[in-house]
């Protein structure tokens, strides 16, 4: 078990990704999840952009299992065709993945893209309101260059806020020729 910043839970090193779930299939998904959570995985990776249904299922499977059987690494802001790092986009969000799942409070919220042009003191304060209304206990990165979220860490600090507690970008044992999908990053030795 490893311990992340700003989260008091133990976090099992491997995440589980939800994208393929659907309600359709929780007679296949809820086992795979209990074989998860059996062999010692607490946390699951989900995101806005994977659909209602993911959320759902997940949703369902809390609601029968506890809502503390699972660490929620949910991510929003993901471009759709634009840059989506704004302050109504990420509370639409959260908001929306947190009414399909049926819950009021998510372990991790992470953008999954960021926006080099929107000034990271801006979305540390937007996050940190989120941390203060109870709505997310911890906030991350996912395809964001570590020195943004370094920039945004050193504010939070100066400031008394809570800064960014997760990174989720491309680790693979292969560097790739070029990004898996738009707009994403892998990390590079500096990086790392």
């Amino acid at each position: 078990m490893i311990t992340v910043p700003h989260f008091a839970r133990p976090i099992f090193p491997l995440v589980l990704g939800s994208m393929s779930f659907r309600t359709t299939e929780i007679d296949r998904v809820f086992p795979a999840l209990d074989a998860f959570v059996e062999l010692g995985g607490n946390a699951v990776d989900t995101a806005h952009i994977y659909g209602p249904e993911t959320h759902k299922t997940i949703g369902a499977y809390l609601a029968e299992r506890g809502r503390d059987t699972l660490i929620l690494m949910d991510k929003g802001s993901h471009p759709y065709g634009r840059n989506r790092v704004t302050e109504d986009d990420i509370r639409s969000d959260l908001l929306e993945n947190q009414e399909r799942m049926g819950i009021e409070q998510t372990d991790f919220f992470v953008l999954h893209r960021d926006d080099p042009e929107i000034p990271i003191e801006h979305v540390v304060d937007w996050l940190n309101a989120h941390v203060r209304e109870g709505r997310i206990s911890a906030f991350g990165g996912s395809n964001w260059h570590h020195s943004r979220i370094a920039a945004g860490n050193a504010y939070a600090l100066s400031s008394g806020q809570q800064g960014f507690s997760v990174s989720s970008s491309n680790l693979a044992l292969a560097t790739p020729i070029e990004p898996m999908w738009g707009g994403a990053l892998s990390l590079d030795d500096e990086a790392r």
